[in-house]
Protein backbone atom coordinates (compact mmCIF):
# COMPACT_ATOMS: atom_id res chain seq x y z
CA UNK A 1 0.00 0.00 0.00
CA UNK A 2 1.21 3.32 -0.73
CA UNK A 3 -0.37 5.75 1.08
CA UNK A 4 -3.35 5.48 3.60
CA UNK A 5 -6.12 8.35 3.42
CA UNK A 6 -8.60 8.77 6.40
CA UNK A 7 -11.82 10.83 4.76
CA UNK A 8 -13.63 13.45 7.00
CA UNK A 9 -17.53 13.14 6.61
CA UNK A 10 -17.62 15.27 3.78
CA UNK A 11 -15.11 13.88 1.19
CA UNK A 12 -17.00 10.56 0.57
CA UNK A 13 -20.26 12.40 -0.32
CA UNK A 14 -18.19 14.68 -2.67
CA UNK A 15 -15.74 11.72 -4.01
CA UNK A 16 -18.88 9.95 -5.87
CA UNK A 17 -21.65 12.39 -6.29
CA UNK A 18 -19.86 15.45 -7.36
CA UNK A 19 -15.62 14.45 -7.99
CA UNK A 20 -15.13 17.49 -10.15
CA UNK A 21 -15.30 19.07 -6.73
CA UNK A 22 -12.50 17.95 -5.65
CA UNK A 23 -8.66 18.95 -6.60
CA UNK A 24 -7.91 16.62 -10.08
CA UNK A 25 -4.97 15.04 -8.12
CA UNK A 26 -7.04 14.43 -4.62
CA UNK A 27 -9.26 12.31 -7.70
CA UNK A 28 -6.17 10.82 -8.51
CA UNK A 29 -5.11 9.47 -5.14
CA UNK A 30 -8.69 8.54 -3.99
CA UNK A 31 -8.92 6.64 -7.21
CA UNK A 32 -5.49 4.98 -7.19
CA UNK A 33 -5.92 1.29 -6.06
CA UNK A 34 -2.28 1.18 -4.49
CA UNK A 35 -4.17 3.24 -1.78
CA UNK A 36 -5.60 2.71 0.93
CA UNK A 37 -9.14 5.10 1.41
CA UNK A 38 -10.65 4.30 4.94
CA UNK A 39 -13.80 6.48 6.41
CA UNK A 40 -14.57 6.49 9.82
CA UNK A 41 -17.40 5.26 11.83
CA UNK A 42 -16.70 8.04 13.59
CA UNK A 43 -18.52 10.11 10.84
CA UNK A 44 -21.44 8.40 10.53
CA UNK A 45 -22.25 8.88 14.49
CA UNK A 46 -21.89 12.65 13.62
CA UNK A 47 -24.36 12.55 10.83
CA UNK A 48 -26.81 10.47 12.49
CA UNK A 49 -26.61 12.88 15.58
CA UNK A 50 -26.78 16.02 13.64
CA UNK A 51 -29.26 14.83 11.70
CA UNK A 52 -31.41 13.94 14.48
CA UNK A 53 -30.98 17.57 15.34
CA UNK A 54 -32.65 18.45 12.11
CA UNK A 55 -29.96 20.24 10.87
CA UNK A 56 -30.49 21.86 7.79
CA UNK A 57 -26.88 20.86 6.36
CA UNK A 58 -27.48 17.15 7.74
CA UNK A 59 -30.01 16.26 5.71
CA UNK A 60 -28.97 12.61 4.47
CA UNK A 61 -28.99 9.47 5.98
CA UNK A 62 -25.94 7.53 7.74
CA UNK A 63 -27.48 4.65 5.92
CA UNK A 64 -26.83 5.86 2.85
CA UNK A 65 -23.54 8.00 3.50
CA UNK A 66 -22.00 4.43 4.67
CA UNK A 67 -23.58 2.46 1.44
CA UNK A 68 -21.90 5.06 -0.66
CA UNK A 69 -18.63 5.10 0.79
CA UNK A 70 -18.55 1.18 0.41
CA UNK A 71 -20.19 1.20 -2.72
CA UNK A 72 -17.47 3.42 -4.00
CA UNK A 73 -14.43 1.24 -2.74
CA UNK A 74 -13.63 2.64 0.48
CA UNK A 75 -13.08 1.17 3.61
CA UNK A 76 -14.97 1.49 6.81
CA UNK A 77 -12.52 2.36 10.20
CA UNK A 78 -13.67 1.31 13.54
CA UNK A 79 -12.93 3.00 16.50
CA UNK A 80 -10.86 1.21 18.35
CA UNK A 81 -9.29 2.19 21.79
CA UNK A 82 -5.81 3.06 20.87
CA UNK A 83 -7.65 5.73 17.71
CA UNK A 84 -8.98 7.24 21.29
CA UNK A 85 -6.05 7.76 22.93
CA UNK A 86 -4.22 10.50 21.70
CA UNK A 87 -7.61 12.48 21.72
CA UNK A 88 -6.51 13.24 25.73
CA UNK A 89 -3.28 15.15 24.38
CA UNK A 90 -4.15 16.89 21.62
CA UNK A 91 -4.74 21.02 22.34
CA UNK A 92 -8.37 22.18 21.91
CA UNK A 93 -7.68 23.99 18.67
CA UNK A 94 -10.98 22.53 17.77
CA UNK A 95 -14.16 21.80 20.23
CA UNK A 96 -16.05 19.18 17.56
CA UNK A 97 -15.36 15.98 19.61
CA UNK A 98 -15.87 14.42 16.27
CA UNK A 99 -12.86 15.40 14.25
CA UNK A 100 -11.00 15.30 16.96
CA UNK A 101 -11.48 11.77 16.79
CA UNK A 102 -10.62 11.56 13.33
CA UNK A 103 -7.39 13.84 14.54
CA UNK A 104 -6.81 10.83 16.83
CA UNK A 105 -7.63 7.91 14.58
CA UNK A 106 -5.24 9.03 11.52
CA UNK A 107 -2.27 9.75 13.74
CA UNK A 108 -2.88 6.38 15.33
CA UNK A 109 -2.95 4.35 12.07
CA UNK A 110 -1.00 6.66 10.77
CA UNK A 111 -3.30 7.95 7.54
CA UNK A 112 -3.90 11.52 6.30
CA UNK A 113 -6.95 13.18 7.24
CA UNK A 114 -8.58 14.63 4.28
CA UNK A 115 -10.84 17.24 5.56
CA UNK A 116 -12.41 20.91 4.47
CA UNK A 117 -12.32 22.19 7.86
CA UNK A 118 -9.23 24.75 7.99
CA UNK A 119 -8.92 23.92 11.96
CA UNK A 120 -8.21 20.49 11.64
CA UNK A 121 -4.86 21.52 10.03
CA UNK A 122 -3.67 23.26 13.29
CA UNK A 123 -3.03 19.13 14.37
CA UNK A 124 -0.74 17.35 12.45
CA UNK A 125 0.74 17.49 9.43
CA UNK A 126 -1.13 14.37 8.87
CA UNK A 127 -4.02 16.76 8.40
CA UNK A 128 -4.13 18.09 4.84
CA UNK A 129 -7.13 20.92 4.49
CA UNK A 130 -8.93 20.37 1.08
CA UNK A 131 -11.09 23.45 -0.38
CA UNK A 132 -13.64 22.12 -2.46
CA UNK A 133 -13.93 24.05 -6.17
CA UNK A 134 -17.58 24.32 -5.27
CA UNK A 135 -16.71 26.09 -1.79
CA UNK A 136 -13.40 28.43 -3.44
CA UNK A 137 -15.59 31.59 -4.28
CA UNK A 138 -17.93 31.49 -1.61
CA UNK A 139 -15.00 31.15 1.08
CA UNK A 140 -12.71 33.80 -0.42
CA UNK A 141 -15.79 36.08 -0.66
CA UNK A 142 -15.96 35.51 3.13
CA UNK A 143 -12.14 35.53 3.72
CA UNK A 144 -12.44 31.96 4.74
CA UNK A 145 -8.86 30.58 3.13
CA UNK A 146 -6.78 31.81 6.07
CA UNK A 147 -2.87 32.35 4.98
CA UNK A 148 -0.77 29.61 5.67
CA UNK A 149 -3.86 27.36 5.64
CA UNK A 150 -2.51 23.82 4.12
CA UNK A 151 -5.17 23.75 1.11
CA UNK A 152 -3.39 20.82 -0.74
CA UNK A 153 -3.75 19.08 -3.88
CA UNK A 154 -1.53 15.87 -3.03
CA UNK A 155 1.28 15.35 -6.00
CA UNK A 156 1.53 11.97 -7.36
CA UNK A 157 4.01 10.47 -4.80
CA UNK A 158 2.82 11.83 -1.87
CA UNK A 159 5.22 13.17 0.35
CA UNK A 160 7.98 12.28 -1.24
CA UNK A 161 7.15 14.48 -3.81
CA UNK A 162 6.42 17.46 -1.59
CA UNK A 163 2.81 16.58 -0.12
CA UNK A 164 3.33 19.06 2.44
CA UNK A 165 3.00 22.21 -0.56
CA UNK A 166 0.49 24.69 0.43
CA UNK A 167 -1.03 25.13 -3.11
CA UNK A 168 -4.81 27.25 -3.28
CA UNK A 169 -6.55 26.28 -5.84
Amino acid sequence: MQHQFLLDANIPLAAPITPEALPPVVQTQLSDPANGILFSTTCIREIAIKRSLDREDFNFRPEDNQQLALATGFTELPILSNHCHQISDLPWHHRDPFDRLLVSQAQAIPAYLLTTDELLGKYSDLVRVVVLKLETQWRKARGRVPPGAKAVQIPPGGAQQGLNTDLRL
